[in-house]
């Protein structure tokens, strides 16, 4: 049984949800007052687009809190892996139609929505991407906090360990990313009105991604398998229910295979072992684990008791 997390992390200030108030005020402060600072340097109908996008937050937000209201059960864990995430998103995403805005109207005589210049419409592309990747980043770390915790007070978790990225996945990733980031960088720097600002802000972002790497939970219980991913990207996270489980196994994988595929299923973090789950189904779910014989026997172990059990139940019954 692996159990090397600690128990005091997981009774540790809830980071996540503090993340999420800095991360929400750090959007919403700013693009309330960025128009009318530069108001005076803006076209009159570049004004309008504050109230617009600030109406479309409240109502996104109002929406997603009487979802929150609406939920009979597990209301916190919804707010702040679900809906928090989401709010987030969208959030920034206005604040970045606000920002894009100023910057392709400082001066101008005419007014241009941000999604009418190249440059502009790259820039709110990269602060979308970028929005809901720190919502589903923070997400993903509440949710993992929460197993953490379970953990320390239950005799449920039958193994849990966490996997980092090596330097063949930083390769991997650096390379496919680099590609999407290098056409946003072109928009930016060649097309009118440029933005080298905003590019040298995007190369450093990918750079930070690449170096930062990745990491992924692995817990498994006596109700499935579960590997919680973390990258501010959107890291690939999946689930099974121990009745979906037909098979387990220890494989040879590469992170090259994830990238490409982009299949949720697969969180190939380094070249090496990997646990590959088949469900049910016929699909096949593969997490990178150097223990990966380890947590097939787990599983095995789990499904011939649940097995023992649903005979003894039928005889019984």
């Amino acid at each position: 049984m692996n159990t090397a997390l600690s128990v005091h992390r997981a009774r540790s200030l809830n980071w996540p949800l503090m993340g999420f108030v800095a991360a929400h005020l750090a959007v919403l402060l700013p693009a309330v007052l960025l128009i009318p600072i530069f108001a005076a340097r803006l076209p009159a109908d570049a004004v309008k687009v504050e109230s617009y996008s600030i109406v479309t937050d409240i109502v996104f937000v109002g929406i997603f809190l009487l979802r929150i209201a609406l939920r009979r059960d597990d209301r916190a864990v919804y707010a702040v892996e679900t809906a928090l995430p989401l709010t987030l998103g969208y959030a920034g995403t206005g604040f970045f139609v606000i920002a894009g805005t100023v910057l392709i109207n400082l001066d101008a005589r005419t007014y241009q929505m941000v999604f009418q210049v190249p440059a502009g419409l790259a820039f709110t592309a990269f602060g979308l991407f970028l929005s809901f990747g720190v919502g589903r980043y923070l997400g993903s770390a509440a949710s993992i906090r929460r197993l953490r915790r379970e953990a320390a007070s239950s005799q449920r978790i039958a193994w849990l360990t966490e996997v980092n990225a090596d330097r063949s996945w930083r390769v991997a990733f650096g390379t496919v990313l680099g590609i999407t980031y290098a056409i946003l960088i072109v928009l930016c720097v060649l097309l009118p009105p440029g933005f080298p600002a905003v590019a040298a802000l995007m190369a450093a972002t990918l750079a930070a991604f690449v170096l930062a790497g990745q990491q992924a939970s692995v817990f498994i219980t006596d109700a499935g398998i579960r590997v919680s991913g973390r990258l501010l990207l959107g890291a690939p996270s999946w689930s099974l229910a121990l009745a979906q489980v037909a098979s387990a196994q220890a494989i040879t994988a590469q992170p090259r295979t994830m990238l490409l595929s982009w299949d949720p299923g697969l969180c190939i973090l380094r070249s090496g072992p990997a646990l590959e789950v088949r469900s049910t189904t016929g699909r096949s779910y593969v997490v990178s684990l150097p223990e990966a014989h380890e947590a097939a026997s787990v599983l095995d172990r789990l499904m011939e008791h649940r097995k023992q059990l649903q005979d003894v139940l039928r005889t019984t019954g």
